[in-house]
């Protein structure tokens, strides 16, 4: 993030999303997610699925393992790092209560790309929050890129 802070800005240790966009204070946990390894950290293990995530120094890879680390209805927190790319092949399915937000802005914002015969994301759960990513249907064989059946459902600045 450019700022005049070489840290960046962040409240509570989570970084603060340009353009009005934030990341909740929750009680649950926090996951960051970056395989960008030129926007990506700059100390820590770098992304790998065997780390933890739970500092954007060491953050997972896909956001499919951050989703397996929480919790439903607790309020977790999937943090995507500007310029993070997936190539989706297995359908994404947040958790009950989950907020995923992307950083970044323009270009910057993480992307999913759907591969195969799949929804790219199926919100069957309540209360999940998309925020800041753009979702994009590669093969003409994409049967959705958002499949909707949850209650509560919420989307701020999803690009389809």
């Amino acid at each position: 993030m450019a700022t005049n802070f070489p840290s960046g800005i962040s409240v509570g240790g989570l970084p603060v999303v340009p353009g009005g966009g934030s990341i909740p204070a929750t009680t649950g946990r926090t996951f960051f997610v970056n395989n960008n390894t030129v926007i990506g950290p700059t100390t820590g293990r770098g992304p790998s699925n065997d780390n933890d995530g739970l500092s954007a120094e060491t953050p997972l890879s896909t956001l499919a393992n951050a989703i397996t680390r929480c919790t439903a209805s607790r309020g977790d927190v999937i943090v995507v790092g500007p310029g993070h790319a997936e190539t989706i092949t297995t359908t994404l399915t947040p958790i009950a209560g989950s907020y995923i937000v992307g950083l970044g802005w323009g270009r910057l914002r993480p992307v999913f790309t759907g591969s195969g015969a799949i929804d790219v994301f199926t919100i069957s759960a309540a209360n999940v929050v998309l925020r800041n990513i753009v979702v994009v249907g590669a093969a003409a064989s994409v049967t959705a890129l958002l499949e909707i059946s949850g209650a509560d459902a919420q989307f701020y600045g999803v690009e389809l």
